[in-house]
């Protein structure tokens, strides 16, 4: 029987059988021994963050093959860290934010990025350039080789 774990193992014109598909649905929802696959050796982190007030962000993460479980920070208005030791490697570290707005008139602005090898820094502002709180928005990161 092919081994799911590891793609190159199902043979071209193998029969794909009932405990594939399975197993295969049980790595996609998570409830199998292998929830911490890497593609291609990159690690990511999903989560959907909400900020209110002067809290720290709360994340539901949703995927997470970092090597361990970072967390986030409220340095100022509009300004949060997420913090994990030795995670975000220079050069080889990208990160993506969509804010969800509530208000259609809402101009908000996000830059996330890389700030050192133990922090990513979030910073959300208005078209004013002022810094802003009471947001949700979904976060990627992604560590290459």
């Amino acid at each position: 029987m092919a081994d799911l774990t590891k793609p190159s193992t199902i043979a071209s014109g193998e029969e794909i059988l009932y405990t594939h598909v399975s197993t295969l649905w049980d790595i996609i929802l998570g409830t199998s021994n292998y929830d911490n696959i890497k593609v291609n050796g990159v690690k990511t982190y999903v989560a959907k963050v909400s900020q209110n007030g002067t809290d720290a962000p709360v994340a539901t993460v949703i995927y997470n093959t970092l090597s361990g479980v970072p967390v986030w920070s409220r340095s100022g208005v509009g300004s949060y860290l997420l913090t994990l030791a030795s995670e975000f490697v220079e050069n080889k570290t990208v990160g993506f934010s969509q804010l969800l707005l509530n208000n259609v008139d809402d101009e908000w602005i996000t830059h996330f990025r890389r700030s050192t090898d133990n922090l990513m820094q979030l910073d959300i502002y208005n078209m004013s350039s002022v810094g802003v709180d009471g947001w949700t928005a979904y976060i990627k990161i992604e560590v290459y080789p």
